[in-house]
């Protein structure tokens, strides 16, 4: 199987390089890489155009003019230019394990369509974050008893730390209540190019929040969802919050909307 793999990033040059730098480290090739960039400056043109030159893999960075928050309108560009029909999201300040994509395209060949698979991430704290770089984060993240990372877990500044770990053995998962996720996270999460088609991918008219209006369509539209942690495992880097309280509201009214089924502003003004 081949993928789209669809990594956002706004202005963060030295995250997207570690991002970057686990792509090139994944356990398959078999893939195409689109880099949805929502207005960011010309150094993170500079790594990307010095990354194509290495990369095993086909890499296409799409750009728009920074008009602010624009993220649902340069994912459903780079949807419109995907080669292949099984799409992954990521983001560019979320550090993948060498077995994501594989992780990823094993649901696809199982399920074929009408699916999202649902993954979840590690928590870095900030003192981790400014800590890697392209040299040490493998040693410090990925290594089989990451030390620093289960010290900054049991301080509480970084969440979720065992995550780190896949796990196949299913009483375990079933343990740990594994695969109980309840709802999409957009950077970690696939599905068939088809179902963005029917549900008319993000949507434009939402500023913030836009995985939360995608996931309730999708929800709505009768998509098998299936969630997984301790599964494509990958590292998000810290960095400041805003306060956006009010798209976490707005979130819990719209997931009482049954009827919400596609979005008016959407993919299809790019087909």
């Amino acid at each position: 199987m081949k993928s789209s793999v669809i990594c956002s990033t706004y202005n963060t040059p030295h995250f997207l390089s570690l991002v970057l730098d686990s792509l090139l480290h994944q356990n398959t090739h078999e893939f195409e890489l689109i880099i949805a960039d929502d207005g960011s400056t010309s150094e993170t043109k500079q790594l990307i155009d010095g990354f194509k030159a290495k990369a095993p893999f086909p890499v296409n960075h799409l750009w728009h003019e920074d008009l602010g928050w624009r993220k649902s309108q340069i994912h459903n560009l780079a949807i419109s230019k995907v080669k292949f029909e099984h799409l992954i999201f990521i983001d560019g300040d979320c550090v993948l394990s060498p077995d994501f994509i594989q992780d990823h395209q094993k649901i696809a060949g199982q399920e074929k369509k009408n699916f999202v698979l649902m993954g979840r991430r590690v928590e870095l704290s900030e003192q981790i974050t400014k800590a890697l770089s392209v040299d040490n984060y493998r040693k410090t993240l990925l290594s089989p008893l990451p030390l620093k990372l289960f010290l900054s877990g049991l301080t509480k500044e970084s969440h979720g730390v065992f995550r780190r770990y896949s796990l196949n053995f299913a009483p375990l998962r079933r343990l740990l209540k594994a695969d109980r996720v309840d709802d999409l996270l957009g950077c970690n999460f696939s599905l068939m190019r088809e179902s963005m088609i029917q549900v008319n991918g993000f949507n434009d008219a939402v500023e913030r929040g836009e995985d939360g209006d995608l996931f309730v369509r999708l929800r709505n539209t009768n998509h098998k969802l299936i969630g997984k942690k301790y599964y494509a495992v990958m590292f998000h880097l810290y960095h400041g919050r805003g306060n956006y309280q009010y798209v976490d509201d707005h979130y819990f009214e719209l997931r009482k909307k049954q009827d919400y089924l596609r979005c008016e502003q959407g993919l299809a003004s790019y087909l």
